[in-house]
């Protein structure tokens, strides 16, 4: 390979990596647009004014407004994902403990980045009707329903968890428990003059939250 070649090359390699982070770079910024005034409210003009970039080209590379809806959206759940996947669960533990440090990093995931239950709410206001057509996230969610199953198998085969609990139905649980103090805080908070979001009670709900998962798998008497 000439130098010449290499030179145009790394330039090129240099350009893509550009073009990545200034589109992470949209990404976030929209995401915060969206999870603050809507998809409707939101301004792609501001979004460029916050990104340092065009209009022009967040259309370049989203196509739309909606395209960079879509795009928001596959990023948020790749996220979470992600930090699902990197809770510490130590191979040899015991079933509970496992269920217990993944309810834990899932509900530490929530109350560390409350967009998510915003992003969601906006989406659950359309009908879901843009995550429907992302192949993405229905990939990427594959994987959790695994890992929830390898859990429950596990208590199962040690004894200790029940044989009737699939894993979408815990993991419908897990979302709703760690969730909800998020998407519906400020009204229950308003309504009952607590706040959701300090530091006593975000203690407290973590380990209520955990406590109510593992009873729902705990296995019953005969």
């Amino acid at each position: 390979m000439s130098k010449s070649t290499s030179a145009e090359l790394k330039k090129e390699n240099l350009r893509d990596i550009a073009a990545e982070r200034t589109k992470q770079d949209i990404i976030q910024v929209a995401t915060e647009e969206i999870a603050t005034h809507g998809l409707t409210g939101a301004r792609v003009d501001e979004i460029a004014k916050r990104t340092s970039t065009s209009k022009a080209m967040i259309y370049y590379y989203f196509g739309s407004k909606n395209g960079l809806y879509l795009a928001v959206m596959d990023n948020i759940y790749a996220n979470i994902r992600k930090a699902e996947e990197s809770a510490h669960i130590a191979p040899d533990a015991t079933a509970s403990a496992m269920l217990r440090a993944y309810v834990e990093n899932t509900f530490d995931y929530h109350a560390e980045y409350p967009l998510f239950a915003r992003m969601i709410s906006i989406e659950n206001i359309h009908n879901a009707s843009f995550l429907k057509q992302s192949i993405k996230i229905k990939d990427m969610n594959r994987p959790l329903l695994l890992t929830i199953k390898s859990i429950l198998d596990r208590g199962i085969a040690e004894g200790t968890f029940r044989k009737d609990v699939k894993p979408l139905e815990l993991h419908y649980v897990i979302s709703a428990l760690c969730i909800f103090r998020i998407s519906n805080g400020q009204t229950f908070g308003a309504i009952f003059d607590v706040d959701l979001h300090s530091a006593p009670w975000r203690k407290r709900q973590r380990k209520l939250v955990v406590e109510a998962v593992l009873g729902v798998v705990a296995k019953r008497g005969d």
